[in-house]
């Protein structure tokens, strides 16, 4: 079975992903929607879209991937990463009484931060690599955030930069197997859950950022990574990205304050 993976695939950009990928690749037996909640939160997906339940964040979630994967014998053609967590950051007025309670509730956001963006990430590749073939596609999604050090979402920034170095330097690993890795980088694209973050953060620079298309995005991602691309921000955020290099980085930090 020819099967196509998508993390985090059942609404906003992951959604996107996968009606995307679906469109682009009709000679997929079927795409595998991939969460901890993936219930289809309108129509019907179709019969090629399955939705599968797992939780990456929980440290056996690898082993939970590999058996669906073995016991249907698929071949994994197209991977996609999206499964992510992004939650502001409280640390800039963290209470002066109440300091443990306050610990372990910013502890306890970072640590979910981690286990999807990062670890999570890792667990879904790891399971997917053994069923794999030359011609097989990663594309992991990142954020313009990568690239931009932001405090508000000091931990979530850093686990996006986690994923464009670990993609970029995973895509030399496995070129001699013929498996290409693409990054692509989200800006403020119009989902719920952008919308949360803005209403998490009260920004007004947030805010006021351009919103991107959901389906222009999630087609050029697929169409990147179909081209074998290392790196892409669809859109008219690659204008920002382009000036990201001749910024320092701590003046790109304290210019991006949420």
């Amino acid at each position: 079975m020819r099967v196509g993976i998508v993390t985090g695939g059942s609404k906003g950009i992951g959604k996107g992903l996968t009606l995307a990928l679906a469109s682009a690749h009709p000679e997929l037996d079927e795409i595998w929607v991939v969460s901890r909640n993936p219930a289809w939160d309108e129509e019907s997906p179709g019969p090629r879209i399955r939705c599968i339940a797992i939780d990456l964040a929980q440290h056996y979630s690898t082993g939970e991937l590999s058996i669906h994967l073995d016991r249907e014998g698929a071949t994994v053609e197209f991977l996609v990463c999206n499964a992510g967590v992004a939650i502001a950051s409280t640390r800039d007025f963290a209470p002066s009484v109440d300091s443990s309670g306050w610990a372990d509730a910013s502890m306890s956001a970072d640590e979910s931060m981690v286990n999807t963006n990062i670890l999570g990430t890792l667990r879904v590749v790891n399971a997917c690599l053994p069923h794999m073939v030359r011609g097989s596609k990663v594309l992991l999604i990142g954020s313009i955030s990568a690239l931009v050090p932001t405090p508000g979402l000091a931990t979530y920034t850093a686990s996006k930069a986690f994923v464009r170095s670990w993609s970029l330097a995973l895509r030399e690993e496995l070129r001699p197997l013929g498996i290409s890795v693409t990054v692509s980088h989200p800006g403020k694209v119009r989902t719920e859950a952008v919308a949360g973050v803005v209403r998490q953060t009260g920004s007004i620079k947030l805010r006021a950022m351009p919103s991107q298309s959901l389906r222009h995005f999630a087609r050029r991602s697929i169409a990147a990574a179909d081209r074998g691309k290392d790196e892409v921000t669809p859109g008219f955020y690659r204008f920002f990205t382009a000036l990201v290099g001749v910024i320092p980085a701590p003046v790109r930090a304290r210019l991006s304050r949420l």
